[in-house]
């Protein structure tokens, strides 16, 4: 779900010119993406860990050269 509203947000513009979205649909898609994000928060490490990217390929500012978070 959050990947495709994601893309959804991503080409909002486009939707909305087009109108295969109204403003009103497009904020319900923010409002369940904040939803969604609240949900996954306490295992969003742990998704990001499973797929075994590197820190310098995520920038990330949490991490450390041993691979452990903190």
């Amino acid at each position: 779900r959050l990947d495709a509203i994601d893309k959804i947000s991503e080409y909002s513009l486009s939707f909305f010119e087009t109108k295969v979205l109204s403003a009103t649909s497009l904020k319900t898609y923010r409002s369940i993406r904040e939803q969604l994000l609240v949900k996954i928060r306490p295992n969003a490490l742990n998704i990001v860990e499973a797929f075994s990217y590197s820190d310098n390929v995520l920038h990330t500012a949490i991490g450390r050269s041993d691979g452990k978070a903190y």
